[in-house]
């Protein structure tokens, strides 16, 4: 591919709008070696404690780092934030863990929850016991989700809603999430669900949920716990792991790329961002974006010009950096802005190909111009 044609194709893609709102607000990977569990989302941090039993495990989808382990309550295990503040005040949310349980018998179990008590404001993401079908077990359980502005519980300022398919989750990493868009009257909720070796897919139907301004106020954000119920045992038991919240809906594609990043699809690819085996043009749009970018250079989550580097190297041929990313190599270096800036880049590198097929076309045939 010659640059001219690449330059054309990447000035296209940026006219694609930026999701700058795509890096996690909070996310919990839970790989240190000890300590308090890093918020590696975006600033300000807020990291957690693991508490009453809670405590790490090699166990992870992936195979390597590490997991929340809360099968030991001692009395109640849970890993616990402060007031995560950027958490309040979404019009839009998204929620995605790997869960892996032991037994399920009762009780909404809490995988993500800012939730405050009396109002019920802010979120809570539950385990619910009453299936769509059959009995409740680890194999078989809906999800819940509950938001509220922090106003009041009544109709207009509290909802929830909940999957009409069920889960199973024993003894195998599962990955769930679940999406929420005020900005849309209906079908503004989804559930999804993946595996180590499955892409995610919609569980269940779209479901409605009152719109809202989500808000927790003060309350704490936790994994396992729930300020509307302080001191009840609402923790899975089993482990979780990769922890996000976002503050827009994800695409089930963007949660894909989510999930890929825990298990990838086969050996790591610098600049392969969405794990699909191959350095390509999508690739660059999720970088733009703003994430989630799986096979990161640098700091998770620190999306930046030194992986559009490696994306560009890479560019057509992953294995070995040959293909069109190669022919760049004997060009002169140019400095790269960051994702807000480089659509204006590209449109003026590839602006003058672009601009004279356009007058020839506007010559050739005036009534289309």
């Amino acid at each position: 591919m010659s640059y001219y044609r690449l330059a054309f194709y990447l000035g296209l893609l940026a006219l694609v709008p930026l999701r700058a709102s795509a890096v996690p607000l909070l996310w919990y990977q839970f790989d240190e070696a000890g300590g308090d569990a890093i918020d590696t989302g975006a600033p300000p941090q807020t990291n957690a404690q693991l508490l009453g039993g809670a405590t790490r495990s090699s166990d992870t989808p992936s195979g390597t780092g590490s997991s929340l382990d809360l099968r030991l309550d001692s009395p109640v295990a849970y890993a616990l934030a402060g007031d995560a503040d950027d958490l309040d005040g979404l019009s839009a949310i998204t929620v995605t863990t790997w869960l892996k349980l032991d037994a399920y018998t009762s009780g909404n179990n809490r995988l993500a929850a800012k939730q405050a008590a009396t109002t019920f404001g802010g979120f809570s993401w539950n385990m619910n016991a009453t299936p769509n079908s059959g009995v409740v077990g680890p194999d078989n359980f809906r999800l819940g989700l509950f938001l509220g502005n922090n106003v009041s519980s009544g109709p207009t300022d509290f909802g929830s809603a909940f999957s009409s398919d069920d889960v199973d989750a024993l003894n195998k990493w599962t990955f769930l999430a679940v999406t929420y868009d005020g900005t849309l009257a209906a079908n503004n909720t989804k559930f999804y669900i993946g595996g180590v070796t499955t892409p995610v897919t919609q569980l269940g139907a779209d479901q409605t949920m009152v719109q809202l301004t989500i808000d927790g106020g003060s309350s704490l954000f936790g994994v396992g716990y729930t300020d509307a119920a302080p001191t009840a045992n609402t923790s899975a038991i089993g482990g979780q792991d990769d922890v996000r919240v976002y503050g827009t809906a994800l695409t089930s594609a963007e949660l894909e790329a989510v999930r890929q990043s825990n298990v990838g699809t086969g050996p790591a690819v610098p600049g392969d961002y969405n794990s699909n085996g191959i350095v390509d043009a999508a690739d660059y749009v999720l970088w733009r974006k703003g994430g989630p970018l799986a096979n990161e250079v640098d700091t998770p989550g620190t999306i930046n010009a030194a992986d559009y580097t490696e994306w560009r190297k890479r560019f057509g041929n992953p294995s070995s950096g040959s293909g069109a990313g190669a022919a760049f190599s004997s060009e002169p270096p140019f400095s790269v802005p960051e994702p807000t800036t480089l659509a204006f880049c590209f449109m003026t590198a590839g602006g003058v190909p672009i601009r004279r097929r356009y007058r020839k076309s506007r010559v050739s045939k005036p009534t289309n111009a």
